[in-house]
C-alpha cells in the first residue's frame, strides 16, 4: 500500500464496484467471458485515472483481496482481468445472457402500456357517446341524455289524469342509474389513464432511445452483479409490467375491479401457500407449482362472476354462498378482526356486524358495513403512515371523504386495484346508494348486496392485516429475535448474534417477506424498537418480551464494545469485510445514544466511545 495513495486504491474500487464504469460500453453486452469484460473495466480505469498503470490496477486488486506476495506474482495479465470482473465488478453473471431477458421485458411494458392507452381511449370514446352534454348544440348531446330529455318532453306533454307517473319515475330513474354507471366508470378511465402515465414518466415515457437504452443497460448490469436471492427484483421493468396488468381491468368492464377485489384474498392465500412450502418441498418446486395452479383453477375468474350476474340472479346468489363456505369468509373476517391491533376500536361493531350477517339481517349488514367498510380504510391509512407521522408528516384523515383518502395515499403500494374499485365504484355506487337510502327491497337482492359487501370486507381486513404498519412491526420483532438467536452454537452465540445486530443496523442484511425480497429500513426498524408508540400493539399480541430483548441486545455494553473493537479494525478498503459501515450508521448510533442518555444506562460510556472511533473513519 505504500505505492499507492489511499484516495487512488479507494477511487479505483469505487469506480469498479458493481461495474458502473460499463453501463456505456456497447461490446460489454455481447462479449461472453469474464477476461475480455474486466478487460474493458481495466482500460475505462486507466482513461479515468491515467496516473494508475497496470502494475498499480494489479496491485490494488490483489491487496484488496488480501493476495500473498506469491498469488501476487503468480497472477497473470488474463487471470487479473477475470478477477476484476468477477471478484472486484462482482459480475455473477455475463451481461449477453441478461441483457435479451431485460429488452424483452421493456418491449412487453411498452407495448402493454399502447394496447391499455388504446382501450382506454376506445372506451372513453364509447362512454362519451352516450353521456356527452352540449348545451349549445343538443343535437350532438349523447344517447342516454337524449333519451332522458325525450323521457322528460313527453311527461311535460302527458297531462292526462291517467298519467302512469310510477311507470315514467322508474324509467327515469333506470337512466339515471345507467348514466351514473357511465359517469363513473369515466372518471374511473381518466383516472387510470393519468396515474399510468405517471407511474411510467422517465420509466418508459418522456425518454428518448438512448436513455432507454442507458437504462436497459443499467438495469442489465445491476442484474449481473447482483446475489441470486435478489437479482430478480433488479428487473423493475417486470414489476411495472404487473401493474400495468392490474389497471388494464378497467378497460375491460367496470365490473372487472368489482370482482377482481373479491377474489384476490383468495389469490394471496395461494401466494402464501406456495411461500410457507418452498423452503421445505424439498426439491419437489414442480409438484408444488402443481398444487398451487390446482388452487388458482378453482378460483371462479372474474369473467364468469360477471356472466353470472348478469345471466342469472339464483345461480349467482349461490355461488356466492359456495364461496363464502369454501374460503371461511366469516371465520376469517373474525379472526383477522380479533388478532389485529389496529382494529380494535372498531371490534365490537364489526363483530356485531357479521352477526347481522349471520342472522339474515341484510338490511341492517348492508347500511353498518359500507360505514365501516369506510372506516377501515381510514385505520389503515393512519396505522400505515405512522412513520411518516413521527418525522413530522402528520395527518389523521379527520375531514377526509373516501376518495380524498384514496388520494393521499398514492405511495402504498399494491393499491392499484383498490383505488380503482373503492375509490369510485364502491364510492359512487355503493356507499352513496346506501346513504341515500336507495336499496332494493327484496329479500333476495339484499342477500346478494350483502354477500357481496362481506367479500369487499374480506378484502379491507385483509389488506389491513398486511399492509398497516404495526402489524408489519410485530412481525418484524417475532423474525427478528428468531432470526438473531437462530441455529448458533453457545460458544459463538453471542459474537454471531453481534455481527448479524452490526450487519442489521448498517443495512447489509436481504430480508424476504411473502414473496417479496429486498434490503430493510433501518431507521424504520429503529422505531419500530424504541419507539414507544408501539407499545400497546407489542402488549397487544404478547411481543413485547421479545421487543425488550433487542432493546437489551442494542443498550448493552457487551454489543457496543464488540461493535467498538470491530471499527478500531475496520479496514474501509476491505471489500471482504465481516461487516461493511455504511456512513448512515453514525446516525444510527446517536439515535440509539440518545435512547440510552434519555434513560441513564450504563453503555452510554461506551456509546460516546464509539461515536468517537466513527468519526475517525472515512467513510
Amino acid at each position: 500500500m505504500s505505492e499507492i495513495a489511499q484516495d487512488t486504491y479507494m477511487n479505483v474500487l469505487d469506480s469498479l464496484y458493481r461495474g458502473k464504469l460499463l453501463i456505456n460500453q456497447e461490446d460489454v453486452f455481447i462479449l461472453d467471458n469474464h477476461t475480455q469484460i474486466g478487460r474493458i473495466g481495466a482500460e475505462l480505469v486507466f482513461q479515468k485515472f491515467p496516473n494508475v498503470k497496470f502494475d498499480d490496477l494489479k496491485k490494488i486488486v490483489c491487496l484488496s483481496l488480501n493476495y500473498s506476495k506469491k498469488d501476487f506474482d503468480a497472477t497473470t495479465e488474463n487471470q487479473l482481468y477475470e478477477i476484476i470482473s468477477k471478484k472486484v465488478m462482482g459480475f455473477q453473471t455475463l451481461p449477453n445472457a441478461e441483457i435479451e431477458e431485460v429488452n424483452n421485458s421493456l418491449r412487453a411494458l411498452i407495448q402493454k402500456y399502447e394496447e391499455i392507452k388504446t382501450g382506454i381511449s376506445e372506451k372513453l370514446d364509447e362512454i362519451d357517446n352516450l353521456i356527452r352534454y352540449d348545451k349549445d348544440n343538443p343535437t350532438n348531446n349523447g344517447y342516454l341524455i337524449k333519451k332522458q330529455e325525450s323521457l322528460r318532453s313527453k311527461n311535460i306533454a302527458n297531462r292526462k289524469l291517467t298519467k302512469d307517473l310510477k311507470k315514467i319515475e322508474a324509467q327515469y330513474e333506470e337512466i339515471t342509474e345507467e348514466m351514473q354507471n357511465r359517469y363513473v366508470y369515466q372518471e374511473t378511465l381518466k383516472y387510470a389513464i393519468s396515474r399510468i402515465n405517471s407511474m411510467l414518466d422517465k420509466i418508459i415515457l418522456n425518454l428518448t432511445d438512448e436513455e432507454l437504452k442507458h437504462n436497459v443497460h443499467e438495469i442489465t448490469i445491476q442484474i449481473c452483479t447482483e446475489s441470486s436471492t435478489i437479482r430478480n427484483s433488479y428487473n423493475y421493468y417486470k414489476d411495472y409490467l404487473q401493474s400495468l396488468e392490474a389497471w388494464q381491468d378497467v378497460t375491460t368492464s367496470l365490473y372487472k375491479p368489482f370482482f377482481k377485489i373479491k377474489n384476490r384474498k383468495f389469490h394471496a392465500d395461494v401466494v402464501s401457500f406456495f411461500n410457507d412450502n418452498y423452503y421445505n418441498s424439498d426439491n419437489r418446486e414442480n409438484e408444488l407449482i402443481t398444487i398451487c395452479q390446482d388452487k388458482v383453477n378453482q378460483i371462479i375468474p372474474s369473467d364468469e362472476w360477471i356472466r353470472k350476474k348478469q345471466s342469472n340472479e339464483d345461480e349467482y346468489q349461490e355461488m356466492i354462498n359456495d364461496t363464502l363456505q369454501k374460503y371461511n369468509v366469516l371465520e376469517y373476517c373474525s379472526f383477522v378482526i380479533s388478532h389485529t391491533y389496529c382494529l380494535q376500536r372498531r371490534r365490537s361493531i364489526l363483530q356485531l356486524i357479521l352477526d347481522y350477517y349471520k342472522h339474515g339481517e341484510y338490511l341492517v349488514f348492508i347500511n353498518l358495513a359500507v360505514l365501516q367498510i369506510e372506516g377501515l380504510f381510514k385505520d389503515l391509512f393512519i396505522d400505515a403512515n405512522i412513520g411518516d407521522r413521527l418525522v413530522g408528516n402528520f395527518d389523521l384523515y379527520e375531514s377526509d371523504d373516501l376518495r380524498k383518502k384514496f388520494d393521499k395515499n398514492t405511495n402504498l403500494s399494491d393499491m392499484e386495484e383498490a383505488t380503482i374499485y373503492f375509490k369510485f365504484y364502491f364510492n359512487n355506487l355503493l356507499r352513496n346508494k346506501v346513504a341515500h337510502g336507495n336499496v332494493y327491497s327484496n329479500i333476495k337482492s339484499l342477500k346478494t348486496v350483502a354477500s357481496e359487501l362481506l367479500l369487499d370486507m374480506q378484502y379491507v381486513l385483509y389488506l389491513t392485516s398486511e399492509k398497516s404498519e404495526t402489524s408489519k412491526a410485530i412481525s418484524y420483532i417475532k423474525n427478528t429475535v428468531s432470526w438473531l438467536e437462530f441455529s448458533f452454537e453457545k460458544p459463538q452465540k453471542k459474537e454471531n448474534i453481534y455481527l448479524k445486530l452490526l450487519n442489521k443496523l448498517n443495512g447489509n442484511v436481504i430480508t424476504e417477506h411473502k414473496g417479496n425480497v429486498g434490503y430493510g429500513d433501518v431507521q424504520q426498524e429503529l422505531y419500530w424498537i424504541f419507539n414507544l408508540y408501539y407499545d400497546e400493539a407489542y402488549a397487544f399480541s404478547e411481543v413485547t418480551s421479545l421487543r425488550n430483548k433487542m432493546i437489551e441486545y442494542l443498550t448493552s455494553c457487551e454489543f457496543w464494545n464488540f461493535v467498538g473493537s470491530y471499527i478500531m479494525t475496520y479496514d474501509p478498503t476491505d471489500i471482504w469485510a465481516k461487516v461493511k459501515i455504511d456512513n448512515c450508521f453514525k446516525s444510527r448510533v446517536k439515535a440509539i445514544m440518545g435512547y440510552v442518555s434519555s434513560n441513564k444506562m450504563d453503555s452510554l460510556q461506551t456509546l460516546i466511545r464509539v461515536n468517537q472511533e466513527l468519526e475517525k473513519l472515512h467513510i
